[in-house]
């Protein structure tokens, strides 16, 4: 079970999607807020979080690396920063704060994910669907 934290999570539904073939489920949040609601309410296997996140409550560039600074002592899941080239920019910091890794493409962040849970071996973690 994985928790998504994005302000836009429309923009990830491919990723979701071509995770979801590896048995994956996901629940969707918006803000670092709601995202520490959920971790303290629920059991979760991962955590992908978006760096900047301007659409939610936290309308910040930076939304991603104070979650994880805020999560950082409490029992919180393996978290993935999936962003663009800003949280490739900052993966030294990103690792610092408790990042488990950062990622900026789709296929960095299945090969990833699927790692951190244990699943590289899966037959099916090719980042090619057939058509």
């Amino acid at each position: 079970r994985v928790l998504w934290v994005d302000d836009d999570p429309a923009r990830n539904e491919a990723e979701r999607a071509q995770l979801r073939l590896h048995g994956l489920v996901f629940d969707n949040v918006v803000s670092s807020a709601e995202a520490s609601q959920q971790l303290d309410d629920q059991s979760y296997d991962l955590v992908i979080t978006d760096l900047g996140r301007h659409r939610s409550t936290d309308r910040s560039a930076q939304a991603g690396a104070d979650f994880l600074e805020h999560r950082r002592g409490r029992a919180t899941p393996p978290v993935v920063v999936y962003g663009g080239l800003s949280a490739l920019a900052r993966r030294d910091e990103l690792l610092a704060r408790g990042a488990a890794t950062v990622c900026t493409d789709p296929a960095a962040l299945e090969g990833q994910v699927l790692q951190l849970l244990g699943r590289a071996d899966d037959p099916a973690t090719s980042a090619i669907v057939p058509r």
